[in-house]
């Protein structure tokens, strides 16, 4: 995959809107398209590049599995997993979780224990 920028993941609860490893949405003409419910694509080409938001003209589905194993750890090093804490914004705890991303996107999400004092 030479352009992890471009590898789009579906938005929870839609279909055929895609955030991208870069930051921005993309989406495909018609939510008829094959792969406009894919839970993760490779646009190869894309429309807008000065715009939050953009059409796919070309792209490919591709497994999460498959990202992990190309653009992972013992692949390119495109995937990254960090600890984050931070204050929640409803009841002002702290709290922490381990994040897996590629660019962007977040892969994997998965709460840790509440930091000490």
């Amino acid at each position: 995959i030479g352009f992890p920028d471009r590898c789009g993941q579906l938005q929870k609860g839609k279909v055929n809107t895609f955030s991208l490893g870069n930051g921005r949405v993309a989406a495909f003409h018609s939510s008829k398209e094959a792969m406009a419910s894919a839970p993760y694509i490779v646009a190869a080409s894309i429309d807008g590049s000065d715009r939050r938001s953009a059409r796919i003209f070309l792209a490919a589905s591709i497994s999460e599995s498959l990202l992990q194993k190309v653009l992972g750890p013992e692949g390119a090093g495109a995937i990254v997993t960090a600890d984050e804490t931070f204050l929640a914004p409803s009841d002002g705890t702290v709290r922490s979780k381990r994040v897996t991303r590629l660019g962007a996107l977040v892969l994997q999400s998965v709460p840790l224990p509440a930091p000490p004092p």
